[in-house]
């Protein structure tokens, strides 16, 4: 691979082949021979299938956290950083999460490279908001904010109508003490928007139990 292109792409976050084809002049077999030797001998790592992030640019980066989660949007994109990840960040969740979790509009996946595992759960149009613009330098990505992180997670969770309240206030043993009123009635507005039978019920139970609007 040529110097001016190694230096390309150790100045960016992550690339694609088709990023780096335009210095090949059409010459596709010779770009898929350097990419094929750089990934052999380490000089470029595999994020997933066609996305590459260059070796010395992650050795170099010293913000692991911010470029992983640049990452996860890289991966699927539109998404959004959801659920527990965003949820341990605010101390809601009494065990630790280990893997960075996303809804997107496209199709359920995990991937898995070096800097992590990375799941991402699907939600429908009419529910994709409640996220906002994160920087990793001058990259944009998104995160979800409290209450939608919390919404999302709830809303796709499983297995938890037969025992609804029980659930809610100590099997998920999620730390309401960290879900603020106003974090709450942001989070009950989602819960009618949704027009879900489960995520009202679910209000109406932290309403009358905790929060008492």
């Amino acid at each position: 691979m040529g110097k001016e292109i190694k230096n390309i792409i150790n100045t960016i976050v992550c690339f694609t082949k088709k990023n780096l084809e335009t210095y090949f002049k059409g010459k596709t077999n010779t770009f898929n021979a350097q990419i094929k030797y750089a990934l052999k001998n380490g000089n470029i790592l595999k994020l997933k299938n066609g996305l590459y992030i260059s070796k010395e640019f992650y050795d170099k980066e010293s913000n692991k956290t911010g470029l992983s989660e640049y990452i996860a949007y890289q991966l699927k994109n539109p998404s959004y950083l959801s659920l527990e990840y965003v949820m341990q960040k605010y101390n809601l969740l009494t065990e630790g999460i280990y893997i960075f979790t996303s809804i997107t509009r496209k199709t359920k996946n995990i991937y898995k490279n070096l800097l992590g595992t990375f799941k991402y759960s699907n939600i429908k149009d009419e529910l994709y908001f409640g996220f906002e613009k994160r920087q990793f330098g001058k990259n944009i990505y998104y995160e979800a904010n409290k209450s939608k992180a919390v919404f999302d997670y709830l809303y796709l969770k499983r297995n938890i109508g037969s025992k609804l309240k029980e659930e809610i206030l100590e099997g998920l043993r999620i730390n309401w003490i960290n879900f603020s009123i106003k974090d709450f009635a942001l989070f009950d507005q989602y819960c009618q928007i949704s027009k879900s039978k489960k995520m009202i019920r679910i209000a109406n139970i932290l309403k009358n139990n905790i929060y008492k609007l």
